[in-house]
């Protein structure tokens, strides 16, 4: 997990989950919130499983 990935979290807040930007959905809960966001940011420079 990196900055590109906080980044990409960040520019996609808010929106509705599409097939450009599933991928912020990190908690796969329907919605790119801040939940998303923390998540991210608590990983940053961790190893987690690929996502698909």
């Amino acid at each position: 997990v990196n900055i590109f990935d906080l980044v990409s979290v960040r520019n996609s807040l808010n929106q509705g989950v599409s097939e450009a930007n599933f991928r912020a959905d990190v908690n796969a809960d329907g919605s790119i919130n801040i939940f998303d966001l923390v998540a991210v940011r608590n990983n940053l420079n961790q190893n987690v499983a690929e996502c698909p």
